[in-house]
């Protein structure tokens, strides 16, 4: 194991895992929204979305486009979003990957709601609360077409502090890169990319050289950028940009990089670096010889429930199914007292309290202590 930061170690208290939800069929991210406080929402590869409250799930999908994605490999419904302003305008994204094999980005609104019984749900699936199914119009923001790989497709959306959109693609697939992509400032693959609103259709790169970054997110306290890129045969990263610094782009060095670790020499950096769009090496990042394969990024901790833990950053690794947490911004790493059967994702809820969620038994856990 390598770890840079910090060394690993035990935490006291120790966490436990409390199961909130159960069933789900390749569970694979999981949203939340302060206008519905008590409830989370699990986005299933598939293409559904179940709400569930206190551990209970609804009877019918929130959301269901099975029928308009592909899931194949990684591909599938990978991520959701709520409108900062959802209380108002019941507005959604949703990425996922089309029949023709395209990354997708799409906002989702209401269109109408079907009385006493089901509705198909139109072309943007069904869901709501009882009573009937909303219908959800489409618009579609953005299409990567992604044709050579089934895997790579990137998959997390988030609202920045900025208020923009952002979203995470892979490189394309295969291994090391044979796309290209990652330092080929034409190509949307093995980026970050940002979107303003309104309208949330010109998307610019904030972020070159990701292999990928399957989940991010932004601290709720400050803002500040964290990345868990998946790495090739070797080595798991964190990245991290303070949120001072997201208005500049920043190259985070595949392929030329794996970590901190040499990968292709051959490889030149994208040639849009300057000064002004730094390579950023990552914070923390861990080897492969304890059975790790594939780093699942997660939140900060700014939640009530874990006295202990506000202010850190936690992840997992997909393979061994162990979780680490380090100080903000890098640091003081920590293996933590809990595993996790094949996590796919953390989530939190609308009061910050963090979840994980667990591909290899369909279940929903809240870390607590």
């Amino acid at each position: 194991m390598l770890l840079i930061g910090g060394s690993a170690g035990a935490v006291t208290p120790p966490l436990q895992l409390v199961e909130t939800g159960s069933g789900f069929s390749s569970p694979v991210s999981l949203a939340s929204t302060s206008a519905d406080p008590t409830a989370i929402y699990v986005v299933e590869q598939g293409g559904r979305v179940k709400r569930v409250v206190n551990g209970i799930t609804d009877a019918k999908p929130f959301f269901d486009i099975s029928k308009n994605v592909r899931t194949s490999g990684e591909q599938g419904l990978l991520s959701i979003v709520f409108s900062p302003t959802y209380a108002a305008d019941h507005t959604f994204y949703a990425f996922y990957v089309n029949k023709k094999r395209q990354v997708t980005v799409s906002r989702f609104v209401p269109q109408k709601k079907t009385k006493g019984k089901d509705g198909d749900g139109g072309k943007g699936g069904g869901g709501g609360k009882g009573g009937g199914r909303s219908s959800f119009k489409e618009t579609v923001l953005l299409t990567v077409n992604h044709s050579a790989f089934d895997n790579h497709n990137g998959g997390q959306l988030a609202f920045g502090p900025d208020g923009d959109l952002y979203a995470g693609l892979g490189d394309g697939g295969g291994g090391g890169d044979p796309l290209g992509s990652g330092q080929n400032p034409q190509s949307k693959l093995g980026k970050l990319l940002r979107a303003a609103g309104p309208t949330f259709k010109t998307w610019e790169v904030v972020g070159f050289g990701l292999r990928n970054p399957w989940r991010y997110s932004f601290d709720g306290a400050n803002g500040d950028l964290y990345i868990g890129d998946v790495g090739q045969g070797s080595i798991e990263e964190v990245d991290y940009r303070a949120a001072a610094n997201l208005a500049t782009p920043a190259n985070y060095g595949w392929n030329r990089y794996e970590g901190t670790q040499d990968y292709s020499t051959g490889t030149v950096l994208n040639p849009a670096d300057s000064p002004a769009t730094p390579l950023v090496f990552p914070v923390q990042q861990y080897d492969h010889s304890s059975g790790d394969c594939a780093i699942i990024g997660g939140y900060v901790y700014r939640g009530a429930a874990m006295t202990d833990e506000v202010g850190r950053y936690f992840y997992a690794d997909l393979c061994s199914g162990r979780v680490w947490s380090m100080a903000a911004g890098g640091g003081d790493n920590r293996l933590e007292s809990v595993t996790v059967n094949t996590p796919s994702s953390f989530g939190t809820d609308s009061a910050g309290e963090l979840y994980v969620v667990s591909l290899g038994d369909g279940k929903i856990y809240r870390l607590g202590e």
